[in-house]
């Protein structure tokens, strides 16, 4: 079975057409919300890491009015799923055109699942909870 790792390949072409990149940025500074970005710093599938922080120097640079935040785990890999759930490195496509590599260590996934799901909780307490008053 053939290994696939995209994440070398993309962090060198972010940025490298400013055209076609400025029309696949998402405008996030519309969104009328709070906002809770969770990235892996070993995510071997895309640059999430990276990709957070340019949304929340986008928020930034248009004064978003609701709270933003990244939590990035810099050890960890792409996928954060329910607590609890298998942690691996790597999975099989559902295309069938291989294995496709995650990063992080199964532990260390583990235990950024169980804290990402209880910030998430917090985040959806604190900012989603609608006030009946």
């Amino acid at each position: 079975m053939r290994e696939f790792q995209y994440l070398g390949e993309k962090r060198t072409c972010i940025g490298r057409k400013e055209k076609n990149k400025q029309r696949a940025e998402i405008a996030v500074e519309n969104i009328n919300g709070p906002i809770l970005l969770i990235s892996g710093g070993d995510d071997q599938l895309w640059p999430a890491d990276i990709l957070s922080e340019k949304v929340i120097t986008r928020l930034k640079e248009h004064s978003h009015p609701y709270y933003y935040k990244h939590i990035n785990y810099p050890e960890v890999g792409h996928s954060f799923v329910v607590p609890g759930l298998p942690t691996s490195q790597s999975v099989i496509s559902p295309y069938g055109t291989g294995r496709l590599l995650l990063g992080g260590l199964p532990k260390d996934n583990a235990q950024a699942q169980f804290d990402a799901w209880q910030r998430t909780v917090d985040f959806f307490r604190e900012f989603l909870t609608p006030n009946y008053d």
